[in-house]
């Protein structure tokens, strides 16, 4: 709905002087009355001011309908043309639009869903049927041993985070899997260093993670064709990470023969272990908003627990998965529907019963008031 502001340009009455848009009336410009019918009003109102056209204030359904001013109940105007003839718009309107801001954290909300929407399409043509293929050709256990491998290859990042973390003993932990992983474990194909005698479990981290843990804000949340969710802390810290490396151990492993088959790998991999989750998303009303929610909300968890704490998401991950709302939202004029809510309060006697008072009838037109009731949140 959208409000006009509605000027009416009345003609001055006689005897008038227009002083800064109000009519002032001019004892030396005033005039009998020429109408013997309206002599008594007359007589009381001479040499006073004429009224003032008002300013009036409509509802106008839509903008692209106002084909004429909509009617004025004060003043008939009717001596004035038609307002907004021959041009489609309404003359002496002024119309006020209110621009809806994005959510917090991602101020680029038009341009990341337009992106996601992209990479949905690309998905759907070339990441998902590739995938299925990948799943569908190499047997489970293949799958779990380049899986390990990719995961193994993080292990020097890892051990540096946890290093500018200024937690060795993490450090060494992550350098004794990766030893173990890389020789017994046959180039980390194997994922030996988690079981007995080793006891050497996974422990994710990375240069966004040492950022976020010193404090760096997420910064803006993104999505990123070939990538996905992320915001500009972790674009950052993956570009670096995807240095190490590269940077450390040199060929083969600063090869295109090398990173892009890698690449490639690493995609397809995300893609299977990830498709449970992206269904989810999709069956949401809104699958980009649920897919940065549950990114944002996870980070969270992720960098709170490098400082040993807990972070309760606002929404639990299974509730993130699927949006804030699975249901979809009610039809324009229909009042939504209140779910009951059943309180266990202790037994109490039991006081008479006061009649019902009814309720007043609504205006014509109205909306019956309704109570929403809000259930605690978990």
């Amino acid at each position: 709905m959208t409000t006009v502001l509605m000027l009416s340009a009345a003609p001055l009455a006689p005897g008038a002087v227009d002083v800064g848009g109000a009519g002032m009336a001019d004892p030396a410009l005033a005039t009998p009355p020429v109408a013997p019918a309206a002599a008594g009003s007359a007589a009381a109102g001479q040499g006073t001011s004429p009224a003032v056209p008002p300013v009036v204030f409509a509802q106008l359904p839509d903008f692209a309908d106002a084909g004429a001013p909509p009617p004025d109940a004060t003043t008939p105007a009717a001596d004035a043309p038609p307002a907004g003839a021959g041009s489609g718009q309404p003359d002496n309107v002024i119309v006020v639009q209110a621009r809806s801001a994005p959510p917090p954290g991602d101020p680029m909300q038009a341009v990341n869903a337009q992106s996601y929407a992209v990479t949905q399409d690309v998905d759907k043509a070339f990441v998902a049927p590739a995938a299925n293929v990948y799943k569908s050709v190499l047997p489970r256990p293949v799958r779990k041993g380049l899986h390990n491998f990719l995961l193994n290859l993080d292990q020097p990042v890892v051990i540096i985070s946890y290093l500018l973390e200024l937690k060795p003993g993490k450090a060494v932990e992550s350098l004794a899997r990766f030893a173990v992983n890389s020789t017994v474990g046959i180039a980390g194909v194997m994922d030996v260093a988690k079981n007995h005698p080793f006891n050497l479990p996974y422990r994710p981290n990375d240069i966004a993670d040492v950022m976020g843990f010193y404090g760096v804000g997420p910064g803006p949340f993104l999505f990123v064709p070939l990538i996905g969710p992320t915001n500009l802390r972790d674009l950052v810290g993956l570009s670096i990470d995807r240095l190490v490396v590269p940077t450390f151990f040199g060929t083969p492993f600063s090869k295109p023969y090398y990173t892009l088959p890698v690449g490639v790998v690493r995609s397809l991999d995300y893609r299977v272990n990830f498709d449970a989750e992206l269904q989810r998303q999709q069956d949401t009303p809104d699958p980009y908003a649920s897919s940065r929610q549950y990114y944002q909300e996870m980070r969270k968890v992720e960098i709170e627990a490098l400082h040993g704490r807990v972070y309760k998401p606002v929404l639990s991950p299974e509730k993130a998965r699927h949006g804030a709302s699975a249901e979809p939202a009610p039809a324009a004029g229909v009042a939504p529907v209140v779910a009951p809510v059943t309180l266990n309060l202790p037994a109490t006697p039991a006081a008479p019963a006061a009649p019902p008072v009814p309720a007043p009838n609504p205006a014509p037109g109205a909306m019956p008031a309704t109570v929403p009731v809000v259930p605690p949140r978990r």
